[in-house]
């Protein structure tokens, strides 16, 4: 057992919630998902997964812990931002204006 989850092997609330729609998201992918954990301070940690046509999509976890007994449980491997990560994700327009540019 993680040291996430209690007895019964269930997450908190928050954390069944972010794994819910990880495993979504890597469903309608199919093979080759990865995810990449960062932490955000008191809030928890970051889930960025990637699949394989360069489409990301991210959640919050309560802890980096929970965040990779996560992915563990959904069997996404886990990698770090390098150049290689980095050079798979294919940001669409809509994302683009989000994080405040815009490719003309």
């Amino acid at each position: 057992m993680d040291t996430v989850s209690d007895a019964r092997g269930r997450l908190p609330r928050q954390d069944r919630d972010v794994e819910s729609r990880l495993r979504a998201f890597a469903a309608r992918h199919g093979d080759g998902v990865i995810a990449v954990i960062n932490h955000v301070g008191r809030v928890g940690a970051r889930i960025v997964v990637i699949a394989p046509s360069g489409e990301f999509g991210d959640a919050l976890a309560s802890s980096v812990d929970a965040a990779t007994a996560i992915c563990e449980r959904l069997g996404l491997p886990v990698r770090d931002w390098d150049r290689g990560t980095t050079g798979l994700l294919a940001p669409s327009a809509a994302d683009r204006v989000q994080m405040g540019t815009r490719r003309r």
